[in-house]
């Protein structure tokens, strides 16, 4: 019983951390949270302060990574970069796609972005 209680205690602690979003004009912003928003899809890649531009195709907005390795979807773009050809520094968790899943970009989960200097 004490251990049902303290996952519980501990579930709940963390499951309701929430951040607020960077102040309007701000050229900075922290997108963790606490929204996953590809809950049961297992990371292959930490991108640390990895340089971009943002893109598009279609209606999505995408990534291109600066070293070449092609783009990322991110599921949490904040509303402030969808600027096509903004030049960006983020970080974030590239996830897998799922088998018999065609994508144009490889899915992730931003943790943070930031505009680059220029």
């Amino acid at each position: 019983m004490r251990i049902l209680l303290l996952t519980l205690l501990i579930s709940l602690c963390y499951g309701c951390k929430t951040t607020s979003p960077a102040p309007q004009g701000s050229d900075t912003n922290d997108t963790t949270d606490g929204y996953d928003c590809y809950p049961s899809r297992k990371v292959v890649f930490n991108h640390i302060d990895a340089a971009g531009r943002v893109g598009k195709v279609g209606d999505y907005y995408i990534i291109h990574h600066n070293n070449g390795t092609g783009r990322l979807q991110p599921c949490n773009l904040p509303d402030a970069f969808k600027v096509e050809d903004l030049r960006i520094v983020f970080t974030g968790d590239q996830v897998e796609i799922n088998p018999g899943e065609r994508r144009f970009a490889m899915p992730m989960r931003l943790h943070r972005i930031e505009k680059a200097e220029q």
